[in-house]
C-alpha cells in the first residue's frame, strides 16, 4: 500500500507550472520565450535575463509552502536547477528555497539519465557504459567455468543490454557518432567473449539472434514513438510533428514541419515519426 499511499498524499502538489512526478521525485519546467524575460546582455555564446515574476521562484515558494503545510521540509540543497539553452551560458537570478540558493548545474541526472544543458549525452554514455562494466566482467568470469554460450547471450540480454537500453527514447536520438561508437564496443566485447571462435561481429550477431547495438536502439525509440502515436492520452502525444498538406516541386504531398533548429530535428519524434 505504501506507494498507492504516497502517490494520494502528493496528489495535490500542484504548482501553477508544468510538473513532473515521479514516486518521491518531482520535476517542474518552464519553457522562456522573448517575451517573457528582458535580455540584459547577450553575445554568441552568452545572456543575461532577468524575470518579472520567475515562474519556477514561484513553483518553489509554492512546494516549500506545500511541504509546510503537510509536516514536510524540503531540502533546497538536493534540489538542483538547469538551464537548457542553445547559448554557451544563461545568467539569471538564482531560485530559492527558505533563503537557500538552489544549485544552478550544467548537468543533472533524472530518474537515471544524465541531462547537459545542450542536450549532450557523452555523460550519460559514459555512466552506462561504467555501470555495466561489473556484469561485462560476470560474462568473462561465467565464461571461464563453463557457462554455455546461449546463457551467456540470456545473461548479458538481462544484465548489460538492458542498462544500455535503459530510457533510449529520451536521450539515443541525440547522440553523436562517437558516442554511438562507444556503446557499440561494448557489445562487440560481450559477443567476442561469449562466441570467441567466431571473427567476424556480425555472423556472432547472427549465431545469437541479435541486432547491432545502433539498431537495437532504433527499434526501442521506434516502438515508443508507436506507443506514443496510438494513444491520444499519452502525456507526449500533443509533442508529435503534425503532418500537413504541402506543395513541394508542384507536386502535394504529406510532409512533417520543419525543424527550426538542427537540435529539434534530432528529437525522438522528428527522427523516428
Amino acid at each position: 500500500m505504501g506507494p498507492l499511499l504516497w502517490n494520494v498524499f502528493v496528489d495535490d502538489l500542484k504548482p501553477d507550472i508544468n510538473c513532473i512526478k515521479y514516486a518521491d521525485d518531482t520535476t517542474v519546467y518552464n519553457i522562456i520565450r522573448k517575451s517573457d524575460v528582458t535580455v540584459t546582455q547577450s553575445t554568441s555564446r552568452s545572456a543575461s535575463i532577468s524575470f518579472a515574476s520567475n515562474p519556477l521562484q514561484t513553483a518553489a515558494t509554492y512546494a516549500s509552502t506545500w511541504c509546510k503545510d503537510n509536516s514536510m521540509l524540503l531540502n533546497a540543497t538536493k534540489s538542483q536547477t538547469i538551464n537548457f539553452s542553445l547559448q554557451k551560458k544563461i545568467d539569471c537570478a538564482p531560485i530559492r528555497v527558505n533563503d537557500t540558493e538552489i544549485e544552478d548545474l550544467s548537468a543533472v541526472k533524472l530518474l537515471g539519465v544524465k541531462f547537459d544543458s545542450h542536450m549532450k549525452f557523452t555523460n550519460h554514455v559514459e555512466s552506462v557504459i561504467d555501470k555495466a562494466k561489473p556484469a561485462v566482467h560476470a560474462i568473462i568470469q561465467l565464461k571461464k567455468i563453463g557457462v554455455t554460450s546461449i546463457s551467456l547471450c540470456r545473461f548479458y540480454q538481462s544484465r548489460v543490454l538492458s542498462i544500455l537500453a535503459y530510457a533510449a527514447p529520451s536521450w539515443f536520438p541525440y547522440l553523436s557518432k562517437n558516442d554511438k561508437e562507444k556503446l557499440e564496443r561494448l557489445q562487440k566485447l560481450c559477443l567476442r567473449v561469449i562466441l570467441p571462435d567466431i571473427d567476424n561481429y556480425e555472423e556472432r550477431l547472427s549465431s545469437l539472434n541479435l541486432e547491432s547495438l545502433s539498431v537495437h536502439l532504433d527499434i526501442v525509440c521506434l516502438k515508443y514513438v508507436s506507443k506514443v502515436s496510438s494513444n491520444t492520452d499519452h502525456p507526449l502525444a500533443r509533442y508529435q510533428p503534425q503532418l500537413s498538406t504541402t506543395v513541394k516541386t508542384h507536386r502535394k504531398g504529406l510532409a512533417r514541419p520543419t525543424s527550426r533548429t538542427a537540435l529539434c530535428g534530432r528529437s525522438l519524434f522528428h527522427k523516428y515519426f
